[in-house]
This record gives structure tokens, C-alpha cells and sequence, in this order.
């Protein structure tokens, strides 16, 4: 494993240090400077990403980062042992020691609004990719960079937008919290997300599921997602990780591991299975002849005979229900899987594109066995384990000449625009402002309210007038969680606004707080409407194949949808907001003129209907409309 140092450019074999990994993202991988191309200077010097690598090295030396730690020249791609032992397995922890994970965007620019439907930070690659998940999950601090190298936020101040591209819950971002979710929900994080080489969707994954395995690429993308999933029951007994559904008319019988984290798309609402609530034995392992679990069955006679199990099944069997113990947390119904007996106690997995739903939970068994669980605890934003310095050395920058002349400390002004102040361990710091107006006169007062937490992190508050705490914009500040919150926007009376940036530095004891005064016109622009999760949501076909009457083709859709995706080559992601419809376009062409109802389940049931005219237009809304 490779550290850049960043005031030389060369590469060291060394442990890890403190330093500051950067992802660079959007360049071919041929110009993208390797960690044997570090070995010539003139070699590197001529590749393009080598100015990316300086670039990044500038930024980390602005903050005082003597190491930096970049995964396309750190990484001795060429060995295999470095590959799979030290750098797959390891990078999660990489990320979570960091100081902090710089994020260069090289397709988005910190000039346009990042909560646009048409910035580059909406649109960027660096979202789609597998193993980006975990670069986004596992540092404490992310801050994201524009192609010109400015900050176009960090992942706190922009968690509403990162939730709304990335489908995780904005807990996750708001409070650092990911042990409340389901291996199913974490699975539906990955679902949309691409890897160059098949094996790394599994692979990309076993940092957030705190799992390791050794790498076998050549080994194909299935079975290396059910090696991940046989480690992940190892040690999590969560029934969730069976709770997914197959592509749509997929035939043939199934086991009761997924192939991979698509099937996984509609799991992002299923929680946790209630394995306190199970009488009998709830682990469950996997030997040659599948897997061994005890699971409450049902007998059903709803649906039509199988026709997708092989020849050797036995059609006089049952079909049972065979509940997972977890619940759909939109209508609090329970999850039960599709099972068919073969003979004594075998069963497959049949209709494995449907998941079954109903109102109440199994009947408890009546017997018991004692299980000792084994709990899979994966911290949340995990870095290691320090001892809290005696004081924390804080410099309060005021950039920029307006912020100088407009902010006034302790009733005078700072001219040089820095000063140091310490925070002594478990204690707190108060500065005095004030904002003054065009006529020279304090126009107002607040309180900058520094306390040292405890892994030497520094948390803000802000305080008016001198005397009561104040939440600032509740858009930009969660006064629960202080120590999480790295932008604080604190409104003037005149409509002025004061922004507060928290960054680390290359030494864990230094931190940097930069004030920056915003007059109204840029206030404006600095106020952004908070992004909310849809209130229901489709998964529409781009090229509809079920009639033989007509062939059509999604041609438009009628406003753009922060939200909206492509799910593979024929299928559209569509979200609603509450009282709202969408109107899709398409194209067709037909033999006779008529009118279709046509019915169909992907993430809710919906009703389509199509109006004939020079063009099919398809108005879908969440629920059964009645007939037109």
C-alpha cells in the first residue's frame, strides 16, 4: 500500500498515517497515473491524470495534510496479494481513519447549483459506481470538489441531494447512523450502481457489511455476490438478506441467495427481521445441499401451478408461504417467500419475482432452542480510536475582504482576518461578533460557540445577541447532533446571511473554522429548497413489449425528476411528489384503434392508461384510478 507524500510527489511503501485520501474521478483509465508510473517522474508527468494528482496534492497542502492517499497510484495493481489482501479488503478501513475524503468531481462544477436538475452534480458518474458506495459511507468527513478545484459542499451540508441520488436514507448522512437498517436496505443502496469488472459488485460491498473474503476475479459475477451473502449469514442472522426479487418473468427455480444487488431494487423499505420474536432456532447455515434453515410455512392455493420449477418436481407438492419475520415498513405488512416442496424436507424457491405480504405475523413456534447471536457491528462513519489532546488548537479564518470588513470581533475589527484560539479538552470556547453595517454601526451580535467532544472532534453553535442559543436554518443545521454539523448558515436581520465551515487538517488536534459573509444576492443563491423523499414512486417500461397489438416507445417525459434513473436498457425510474402526476410520451404504431388498461407490479401496483391519438400519451399516478 502506497501514501503520496504531498510535498515531494513520490511514493513510499509505508503503513497507514494520517492523511487524506482523494478520489479523482471521470478520466480514462489509461491516463490515469499508476503506482508504477510513480516510480519515473518523466513517465508520470506526461499522463493527464498527473495533473489531477497535483491538483489534489495542492488542496491536501492547503489544509496542512502531509500524506495523501490517492487508490490509482497507492495501489500496486500489478500484485496480487496487494490487490486482495491489503487493498480490497482494507480500503474501508482506509476510509474510515481518514482526517478527511476529498471527492474531486472532474464532471461537475462548483459554479452551478448542486441541487439542480441540470448540474453536473446531479448527473456525475462518481453517483453510479459500485465501489463509490462505500467511499461515500465510510469517511467521517467528505468534502466534494468541482473540476476547478473549488468545494461544492460536503456531505452534511448536501445530504438532502446525496439521498435523493443515491436512494439512502438521509439519517444516514444527517447522523452518522447505519445500524438501524437492514442488510436488505443496504443491498437496494447498490442495486443501480456499476462496476468495470463483474466479480467487484460483490466485491465493493464488503467493507459496509464488515465481511472479508479473498478476491477470485474470473470467478463471475453470481457467485461471487453468493460468496458475499454466505459471509454476511455468518455472522448476521437478519432474514432480510433473502427479501429480494427477481427480474420481471425471470423462469426457472431459484435458492434463496440473490445473483445480484439489483434484486435487491425494491428492498429498500424492508427492515430488519424480528429474530427475537422466533420461538425456535433462528441461524440458519449453508452446506452442499442448500441452505439450512427453519422458516414457519403456510400452504397456499392462490396461485396458478408453477410453471417455471424443473422436471424432477412433483406438481402434486405443495406451494407454501414461508414468512422471513421482517415487515414492509410502508404498510407494516410481513415478507414471506414463494417455497415448493420436492420431497421430505426439500423445498425450492419458486416465483422468485414476487415477494408475498401479509397482514399479521407467523404463529410462534412452540418450541425453543437457545442461539447465541452473533451481532454484526459495523460503527457508523468508523475511524480509529484516539486519545483526546489536552486542547484543540482552532484558527478562525474570515475570508474574503467583505467577510473582513463586515464581521467585527470582541468589538473590534480582525484585519489580518485569522486568529487562534485553544479549546481546552472537554470544554468550550465562545467568540464574539458582530456584523456591521454600511454606516460603520453593529447592526447585530452572535455567539460562535466552539466545544471540544470527545475524538478530539470540534462541534459549533451559534448564539444570538449574546445570549440565546439559536438553530440557524433548520435546512442547514440539526441542533440534535452539533457534532456532526460541518456548515452552519446563520441569517443576518437584513437578510444577509453568515456561513460557518468547519474543515480538519493534517494534524488531529488543529481545525480550521472559515466565516464567510453573504450579502442578500448571494444569500439567495446560498438558500436552496431542502430535496424530500417522493411520495410514491413507479419503475416504468422505455420499450413496453406485452401487446401484440402496437410497439411503442418512450419518447418524453413531462417534467425532469431530480429523482428519475435509468433502471437497465428498458426500464425508467419515475418518482411523484404528494398531489402531483407525471405524463409520459410515447410513440407507437398499431393495427386498429383501441384502448389498453394495462396492469402491472414493480415497486407498487399502478393502473397505466394509454389514449389513442397521433401520439400514445400514459398519465400514471400511485393507486387504482377507476375506469375512464
Amino acid at each position: 500500500m502506497g501514501l503520496t507524500r504531498v510535498s515531494q510527489r513520490i511514493c513510499f511503501l509505508l503503513p497507514s498515517l494520517n492523511h487524506a485520501p482523494c478520489k479523482h474521478h471521470n478520466l480514462a483509465t489509461s491516463e490515469e497515473v499508476t503506482f508504477q508510473d510513480m516510480q519515473n517522474r518523466q513517465v508520470t508527468e506526461r499522463k493527464a491524470g498527473y495533473a489531477k494528482l497535483l491538483g489534489a496534492c495542492v488542496h491536501a497542502r492547503k489544509y496542512n495534510f502531509e500524506w495523501i492517499w490517492i487508490d490509482s497510484c497507492c495501489i500496486n495493481k500489478e500484485s496480487s496479494m496487494e490487490l486482495s489482501a491489503e487493498a480490497i479488503n482494507s480500503m474501508y478501513g482506509y476510509y474510515g481513519d481518514s482526517e478527511v475524503c476529498y471527492v474531486y468531481l472532474a464532471d461537475a462544477s462548483s459554479a452551478e447549483d448542486p441541487r439542480d436538475v441540470q448540474s453536473g452534480f446531479r448527473t456525475s458518474r462518481w453517483f453510479k459506481r459500485g465501489w463509490t458506495l462505500q467511499e461515500l459511507l465510510a469517511p467521517r468527513y467528505i468534502v466534494f470538489l468541482g473540476k476547478d478545484w473549488e468545494e461544492i459542499g460536503t456531505r452534511w451540508s448536501l445530504w438532502d441531494a446525496i439521498s435523493a441520488l443515491t436512494r439512502i436514507p438521509s439519517r444516514v448522512f444527517k447522523y452518522g447512523d447505519m445500524t438501524r437498517y437492514s442488510i436488505a436496505q443496504k443491498m437496494s443502496w447498490a442495486a443501480f450502481r456499476e462496476t468495470t469488472r463483474p466479480e467487484d459488485q460483490a466485491y465493493c460491498l464488503m467493507g459496509l457489511f464488515g465481511v472479508n473474503m479473498a478476491p477470485l476475479y474470473g470467478e463471475g459475477s453470481v457467485k461471487a455476490f453468493m460468496c458475499l451473502q454466505q459471509e454476511i449469514i455468518k455472522v448476521s442472522d437478519d432474514r432480510s438478506i433473502f427479501a429480494w426479487t427477481a427480474r420481471t418473468g425471470e423462469k426457472g427455480t431459484r435458492g434463496l441467495f440473490a445473483k445480484s444487488p439489483f434484486e435487491f431494487r425494491m428492498s429498500g423499505e424492508v427492515a430488519a427481521s424480528e429474530t427475537d420474536t422466533i420461538d425456535e432456532k433462528s441461524s440458519y447455515t449453508f452446506a452442499n445441499n442448500g441452505l439450512h434453515i427453519h422458516l414457519p410455512l403456510e400452504e397456499v392455493s392462490d396461485l396458478p401451478v408453477d410453471d417455471s420449477h424443473n422436471d424432477d418436481v412433483n406438481d402434486d407438492q405443495g406451494l407454501f408461504l414461508a414468512s422471513l419475520h421482517c415487515q414492509f415498513k410502508k404498510d407494516d405488512s410481513y415478507l414471506s417467500i414463494y417455497l415448493r416442496k420436492i420431497n421430505g424436507q426439500q423445498y425450492i424457491h419458486c416465483h422468485a419475482d414476487k415477494l408475498g405480504l401479509t397482514s399479521a405475523p407467523p404463529a410462534p413456534n412452540s418450541l425453543q432452542d437457545l442461539v447465541v447471536k452473533e451481532n454484526n457491528h459495523i460503527p457508523s462513519f468508523t475511524r480509529r480510536q484516539e486519545r483526546d489532546a489536552e486542547e484543540l488548537v482552532v484558527s478562525v479564518k474570515l475570508s474574503g475582504t467583505v467577510t473582513r470588513n463586515r464581521l467585527v470581533y470582541n468589538g473590534s475589527p480582525d484585519i489580518e482576518g485569522l486568529s487562534t484560539f485553544s479549546v481546552k479538552k472537554r470544554g468550550s470556547l465562545s467568540l464574539k461578533y458582530g456584523v456591521r453595517g454600511t454606516s460603520s454601526t453593529l447592526q447585530t451580535r452572535f455567539v460562535l460557540k466552539l466545544l471540544h467532544a470527545q475524538g478530539n472532534l470540534l462541534s459549533l453553535k451559534v448564539a444570538d445577541g449574546y445570549h440565546y442559543p439559536r438553530r440557524g436554518l433548520s435546512d442547514y443545521f440539526d441542533w440534535e447532533h452539533p457534532e456532526l454539523a460541518d456548515t452552519i448558515v446563520h441569517p443576518s436581520w437584513n437578510g444577509d446571511l453568515v456561513s460557518f465551515r468547519y474543515q480538519n487538517t493534517g494534524k488531529c488536534t488543529e481545525k480550521i473554522i472559515e466565516m464567510i459573509y453573504l450579502s442578500q444576492g448571494d444569500a439567495l443563491t446560498a438558500l436552496k429548497r431542502e430535496l424530500t423523499p417522493p411520495a410514491g414512486d413507479f419503475i416504468v417500461p422505455t420499450e413496453p413489449s406485452e401487446f401484440d397489438y402496437y410497439s411503442a416507445s418512450l419518447q418524453r417525459i413531462s417534467s425532469l425528476d431530480f429523482l428519475g434513473m435509468d433502471c437497465g436498457p428498458d426500464r425508467k425510474y419515475l418518482s411523484f411528489q404528494a398531489s402531483t402526476f407525471r405524463i409520459l410520451t410515447y410513440t407507437a404504431s398499431w393495427r386498429r384503434t383501441h384502448s389498453f388498461l394495462l396492469d402491472f407490479e414493480e415497486l407498487y401496483r399502478g393502473c397505466i392508461y394509454l389514449f389513442v391519438g397521433k401520439s400514445l400519451r400514459l398519465r400514471v399516478r400511485n393507486g387504482i384510478w377507476p375506469p375512464i
